[in-house]
């Protein structure tokens, strides 16, 4: 009796810290009917309470049963060394872990992910587990369909971060502790990729935002089409090699569905006679606006062009149809934003594939049909036939360097490994086309949208059924009543409203953020040399006057957000650094970051004062 009320206690206890933090589960768990499982509650030889767990005739215990707190200290000191600033634990176990985790490093963040709702309900009848639940450095998630580390617990880029895998859990879940593993592997491989993208295209993705910030208040964003396609079939077209043999087939599915392709695949379509109703851009680079700058058919039959504000100007700027541009995800298009309508989000999964993907879902569109995503080099190509990619590649190749030179080239860029296709051949495919594949296999964890793919050859997709591109014709049909959706949008593009009032806001905004900037600038500049003082004749108050400056520098608060924005790479390289050894070397350290701040504000001003100039002459 004595034992059982203090089980009760224990519950009682760790259900009310559960439903301050996440009252669904909590919910569930008092409301679940469920036979008594194998579950045996003892104590270790030290005394404290453990859980065993019998699976297909195995005893495991979700700890030692010698002493648990020793086992917790020697596992964490095995795997952590105490910079990590975020940790990802597949296993709440009694929490002896989590608690030597905290212990050991009470700055980082812990993402507490436990696989089973009836294993928990058993933990927090043994121990009270209601502090850890309640710690604000941990997050727990129970059965979770998918796990996004950047949305739980927001981190720098060059974060330090750690996945460890208790023991008992994969023994006792096999499948999941694997799958567990490898989506944070793949995060840490996207990690890496997007912090390489972001210090190599900083610049570019800034000031293309701002010389094209009058787009924000003259053209529509994609909230526009949320669920205006609800429940009619949509082919997402991408740009692998393999979709050119099923054009055809394409061109008779037209009717029945609507076309979402991706602006490497645009042109080859229209050639084609094919012509989608959506095309998609994200790329800020100039030779990715070559893809759209060559289509020259009449503009009552260009699709509407779906746009990341980033995308170099040219794009905007000489696209004779009809345009919609997305929210950003960065900054610099966030700041914008601010001014102006909501655009409406896309998902950035690293390539123009998901965001047509993903647009496809907005509208509401099911099922959803993938086509040329090959995630591969099949037959050693790059992309379609006729794409831009194929004619650059062939007007610069030459007898001492071949498009087959090119192509390689292009191919070892990646890091390839060979791979076997759906239908069984070798194939190569590389770490960026990888990335895009385990995105894909993420979103299916928490995907209520039939998704069909439809290539004919390349890489299968976990979680997306195959199916041949003849078999499309079975999920579309022509009486969808695509063609008035179409013009009802078309109409609302047209009778937007430009919105002067709040431009004229913004340009005032801008010409405020030119003078922070020049403030910032100097302060830069007097930091730099105090910190130069410091290093000749150290004082108090010098050191007094430094952290004055480093104050009123960060204290400009969205210029502070775009100095972060372009200045990647000197960030990128203090965090990565050491500790300093001495003073001298910390001081050095920060004259150069103030060095780059300096640098960052006059290329913000001249940014931000040609967008001044260019959205004036806009609104005149």
């Amino acid at each position: 009796m004595l034992r059982r009320m203090e089980t009760q206690n224990i519950y009682s206890a760790n259900i009310d810290a559960l439903t301050q933090i996440d009252p669904f589960s909590a919910r569930r768990l008092e409301e679940m009917e469920y036979e008594p499982g194998p579950y045996r509650r003892i104590n270790s030889r030290t005394g404290l309470p453990i859980l065993e767990v019998t699976r297909n005739n195995r005893a495991t215990c979700l700890c030692s049963k010698v002493d648990p707190q020793r086992e917790a200290k020697r596992v964490v000191q095995t795997y952590l060394d105490g910079s990590e600033q975020l940790v990802v634990l597949f296993g709440m176990g009694l929490g002896y872990h989590l608690h030597e985790m905290l212990r050991m490093n009470s700055g980082a963040h812990y993402v507490v992910v436990e696989p089973d709702f009836e294993l928990f309900s058993e933990i927090l009848k043994t121990r009270d587990l209601s502090c850890l639940m309640l710690s604000k450095h941990v997050t727990l998630l129970i059965e979770p369909k998918a796990v996004d580390l950047d949305e739980l617990s927001p981190h720098p880029p060059t974060a330090n971060i750690a996945h460890i895998v208790l023991r008992s859990y994969r023994a006792l879940y096999e499948t999941e502790a694997a799958q567990a593993e490898k989506d944070f592997q793949a995060y840490v491989n996207s990690k890496k990729i997007n912090r390489a993208t972001l210090r190599r295209f900083d610049r570019l993705w800034t000031k293309n935002t701002f010389k094209n910030c009058h787009y924000f208040f003259t053209r529509g964003g994609i909230s526009m089409l949320r669920g205006r396609f609800r429940g009619i079939p949509a082919i997402v077209v991408a740009a692998g090699p393999s979709v050119e043999q099923d054009l055809p087939l394409l061109k008779q599915y037209s009717a029945g569905c609507v076309i979402i392709a991706v602006d490497t695949v645009l042109n080859t379509l229209l050639k084609r006679g094919i012509g989608p109703d959506f095309a998609v851009t994200v790329d800020p680079q100039l030779i990715n606006s070559y893809h759209l700058a060559s289509v020259v058919i009449p503009v009552e039959t260009l699709p509407v062009l779906v746009a990341d504000p980033a995308v170099y100007p040219t794009v905007l700027r000489t696209y004779r149809g009809d345009v919609l541009i997305t929210s950003s995800v960065f900054n610099p298009g966030r700041i914008i934003e601010q001014f102006a309508d909501i655009k409406g989000s896309i998902a950035a999964g690293g390539s123009v594939a998901t965001a047509a993907f993903d647009l496809a879902r907005i509208m509401g569109a099911d099922p959803v049909i993938l086509m040329g995503l090959d995630l591969s080099f099949s037959g050693g190509k790059t992309h379609i036939s006729g794409s831009y990619v194929e004619r650059y590649i062939q007007s610069h190749a030459h007898r001492l360097r071949t498009i087959l030179t090119f192509t390689g080239s292009y191919i070892r860029g990646g890091n390839p490994a060979p791979f076997n296709d759906k239908s069984g051949f070798p194939v190569l495919s590389d770490s960026r086309m990888l990335l895009y594949k385990n995105w894909f296999e993420r979103q299916m964890g928490n995907e209520t949208t039939t998704v069909l793919n439809a290539t004919r050859r390349g890489l299968s997709i976990e979680g997306i059924p195959d199916i041949l591109p003849e078999e499309i014709r079975m999920h579309i049909s022509e009486s969808v009543g695509k063609s008035e959706i179409m013009d009802e949008i078309r109409h609302l593009i047209e009778k937007l409203p430009i919105q002067s009032d709040r431009a004229r806001i913004f340009i005032q905004y801008l010409a405020e953020r030119q003078d922070d900037l020049a403030r910032i600038e100097s302060l830069a500049r007097e930091a730099a040399a105090c910190a130069e003082g410091l290093k000749k004749k150290p004082s108090a108050e010098a050191e007094r006057k430094l952290a004055s400056l480093e104050e009123r520098i960060v204290s400009f608060r969205d210029c502070s957000r775009l100095i972060d924005m372009v200045m990647q790479e000197p960030i990128n390289k203090t965090l990565s650094q050491t500790s300093a050894e001495d003073m001298d070397h910390a001081l050095n350290r920060s004259i150069e970051l103030y060095g780059a701040i300096e640098e960052a504000a006059i290329f913000l001003h001249s940014v931000l004062l040609a967008a001044e100039k260019r959205l004036k002459g806009k609104m005149k």
